[in-house]
């Protein structure tokens, strides 16, 4: 990953997010990876 890849941020973690043919086929649309925050290792608030 690189330090200007799309993310966003949810309630519970953050969304990586790869445009059309970066990871995948047309096909298959943007992908999206849902990382929890209590992966990170930190409490949230």
């Amino acid at each position: 990953m690189s330090e200007e890849q799309p993310f966003y941020l949810i309630e519970d973690g953050i969304v990586v997010y790869f445009g059309l043919y970066e990871i995948a086929p047309y096909a298959s649309g943007i992908r999206y990876f849902k990382i929890p925050y209590f992966l990170f290792g930190h409490s949230q608030g």
